[in-house]
């Protein structure tokens, strides 16, 4: 690890790793809602700073990252959660300035050992379950990065 890229050939492979580490702790979290909720603002975060981590790595990718970000509502979500997390309120939001995240009970019947509640993404006008976002986010930047021959392992 170079702390910060400093002295990584690629620093986008690095912070790459970071992501698929916090997804692994988001997938084996077992801890309350809230500590589910941590880990999966953790994830949203390291996501969200991918693309300033394949701008160090090729500055010449930018169109081509922006397109990707553009096209992605998966992505754009997440740069919604990740920003309110820092910043509490957005001034320029991607999807939704009043987006808000809840735990939903899951009524029985349900299988055994099925989760009684699931964490649930409401913008826009619409609910999304936030484990599967954070998985279809993970998979939109590990296909870019991919494609652009980005991935060294």
């Amino acid at each position: 690890m170079s702390f910060a890229g400093r002295n990584h050939p690629h620093p986008c492979q690095e912070q790459w790793e970071r992501v698929l580490r916090w997804q692994d702790r988001l997938r084996n979290a077992d801890g309350g809602p809230d500590d589910v909720v941590d880990v999966a603002l953790a994830l949203f975060v390291a996501i969200h700073h991918m693309w300033d981590w394949v701008l160090a790595t090729d500055p010449a990718l930018k169109p081509r990252v922006s397109q990707l970000r553009q096209e992605s509502r998966e992505l754009q979500l997440v740069r919604d959660l990740a920003n309110g997390s820092k910043h509490h309120t957005l001034r320029y939001p991607s999807v939704d300035g009043n987006h808000f995240t809840a735990l939903e009970y899951i009524p029985p019947p349900r299988p055994l050992g099925t989760p009684t509640h699931r964490l649930v993404l409401c913008a826009d006008g619409e609910k999304r379950d936030l484990l599967p976002l954070a998985w279809q986010a993970v998979e939109a930047w590990g296909g870019f990065l991919r494609r652009e021959g980005l991935l060294i392992r």
